[in-house]
């Protein structure tokens, strides 16, 4: 049996409601330094259209790569696919993209988690891959 929350003597909300707090959270995270970092590196990238095509194929095969399951080659792979692009990811603007990119990203990354660790959900049903 769950706890009694504060939640239970407020006003309930209705989901739309919910959505529409969202869209505002939304918004303002995009008037953040952080967002704003990203949207101007993003745009710069943009203009050098032959480059900016070169970093999504190496994002594209950066991201297959870490979906990949963990094998013994999966950080030779990792290794050879940085040296594949080393020309793409050592200029100026593609490093600021990326490092703004990772940014935004960690931000995203603490909201979710925060509404995971505020909203109080039974989860225990759940368990790692390696615990079952």
């Amino acid at each position: 049996m769950m706890e009694s929350t504060d939640s239970e003597n407020r006003k309930p909300i209705t989901d739309e409601e919910i959505l529409d707090m969202t869209r505002e959270l939304c918004a303002r995270i995009c008037l953040t330094g952080t967002y704003r970092s990203y949207y101007r590196c993003s745009r710069l990238l943009a203009q050098q259209e032959a480059l900016a095509s070169r970093v999504n194929e190496f994002r594209a095969r950066n991201l297959a790569c870490c979906l990949e399951e963990q094998d013994e080659k999966k950080n030779e792979k990792t290794r050879e696919l940085y040296q594949e692009y080393q020309d793409v990811l050592s200029e100026p603007v593609v490093m600021d993209f990326l490092a703004a990119e990772q940014e935004i990203c960690r931000l995203l990354r603490r909201v979710q988690n925060s509404m995971a660790m505020n909203i109080p959900l039974n989860l225990s049903h759940m368990k790692e891959k390696e615990e079952l």
